[in-house]
């Protein structure tokens, strides 16, 4: 007798997500793009097709998986039915560009790097992997005003992009865990004595739209909105909505567009992977330097098929 094979439950669900998501409108310009209330005027919320923004949630997932949940680039690929990674990482010494409420600004590119068989996780007060909660500030069209002018980043700059949108990721974090072939080692990131401490670390990621890959992540930023809580003051444990999470619930006028861990297991069926076990505790700074500087060293040299995900900006026309 031979047992039959186990379905996936979540398959028709999966298919059925993919499926809306690749019929949906591929044109941005038929996109309806709203202001933003309490934000700056360049900021806005993608209203229709709602399918869009089931689009960049995708990709957020497969960024959360790689990042905080155990995943390889690869497995996190096959499982939200990419055939690619949604990532970019621009040519070395260049920078992308993105809006603020100051103007235009360009930043380099800090992706998380690739290497063969490596698996990440964030973990909490209770050495349990701990996805971040990540949210859209706000989404616009890659072009600004200059001289009553709209100047169009694909010209002015030579991207490729059509719209950016700005993706915030709450952390509470205690300690990184990484795994790969050669070893698997935990790290505290912010070295704090007391256990009973975590750190919330808030990120600041750009995503962007093009006609040619869809959604996929430019790179990102931590920002200085950080602080301490205890598990007395929140439970971190349970991922509660804060009040941020409910204004943008709020503005998006939608209840999916936070998305955390409760929201990955009830779209797309999908959880962290199980830690490993006998991992290796680095306990200085320096450990974690060298520890580190050997995934870059491949990422940077031993990787040719990186090329395909690269482009270079155009230097800005001289004012």
């Amino acid at each position: 007798w031979t047992p039959a094979p186990t379905e996936d439950p979540w398959a028709v669900k999966r298919q059925e997500l993919l499926r809306r998501i690749n019929e949906c409108e591929k044109d941005p310009a038929n996109w309806t793009l709203e202001e933003l209330p309490d934000t700056y005027k360049a900021w806005y919320r993608i209203s229709e097709p709602d399918c869009v923004v089931d689009g960049l949630a995708r990709a957020v997932a497969w960024y959360m998986l790689v990042y905080a949940g155990g995943y390889t680039f690869e497995e996190a690929a096959e499982a939200l039915g990419f055939d690619r990674f949604p990532i970019m990482y621009p040519a070395a010494g260049t920078r992308f560009p993105f809006k603020t409420p100051k103007g235009v600004w360009q930043a380099a590119n800090t992706n998380l790097p690739y290497y063969p068989g490596m698996r990440m996780w964030l973990t909490n007060e209770k050495g349990e992997p701990a996805l971040p909660i990540f949210y859209p500030k706000g989404c616009y069209y890659a072009r600004h005003l200059q001289g009553g002018i709209w100047r169009d980043w694909r010209e002015w700059y030579g991207a490729p992009f059509l719209v950016q949108c700005y993706v915030v990721a709450d952390e509470w974090r205690y300690s990184l865990v990484i795994q790969t072939d050669e070893r698997k080692v935990a790290f505290d990131i912010e070295n704090f004595q007391d256990a009973n401490i975590a750190t919330r670390i808030r990120h600041v990621y750009i995503y962007a739209y093009d006609l040619e890959r869809g959604w996929y992540l430019l790179g990102g930023y931590i920002t200085d909105d950080r602080f301490s809580i205890t598990p007395e003051e929140l439970n971190i444990s349970s991922w509660p909505l804060t009040s941020e999470h409910q204004r943008v619930i709020r503005e998006w006028d939608r209840q999916d567009v936070v998305w955390g861990p409760e929201w990955l297991k009830e779209t797309w069926g999908l959880e962290p992977r199980p830690l490993p076990e006998n991992v290796e505790i680095l306990t200085t700074k320096q450990e974690w330097k060298i520890f580190w500087k050997d995934i870059l060293r491949f990422f940077k040299g031993k990787w040719p098929e990186r090329t395909e995900y690269y482009w270079a900006f155009k230097e800005p026309p001289k004012r």
